[in-house]
């Protein structure tokens, strides 16, 4: 467990489970799961082959951020197509 990391209620922490420094746990968490977050979520589950890997909380994935950054890509490109749709119907207002 990650520094000031809390477990709300009696809940099952598997074997192996890593909790991100901060994350809130409100859920029980699977064997080899890392959570991140509040309320915490799962991000990656240890698999045979990655059992060795040693995860400094400091590097752990962030989805809320995954996420607002695939947010953010997605905008800019809706914002492209209603460019180049103004710019066609402008065309075509003039012609």
């Amino acid at each position: 467990m990650g520094s000031n990391s809390t477990v709300l209620g009696a809940i099952h922490i598997g074997d192996g489970a890593r909790i991100g420094s901060g994350s809130v746990v409100i859920r029980e968490v699977p064997p080899g799961a890392t959570i991140v977050g509040v309320p915490g979520r799962i991000v990656e589950s240890m698999t045979p082959e990655k059992e060795a890997l040693d995860f400094e909380h400091g590097n752990l994935p962030d989805p809320l951020s995954d996420i607002m950054k695939m947010l953010l890509q997605l905008h800019t490109k809706l914002e492209e197509r209603v460019k180049q749709l103004e710019n066609q119907r402008e065309k075509n207002q003039s012609n």
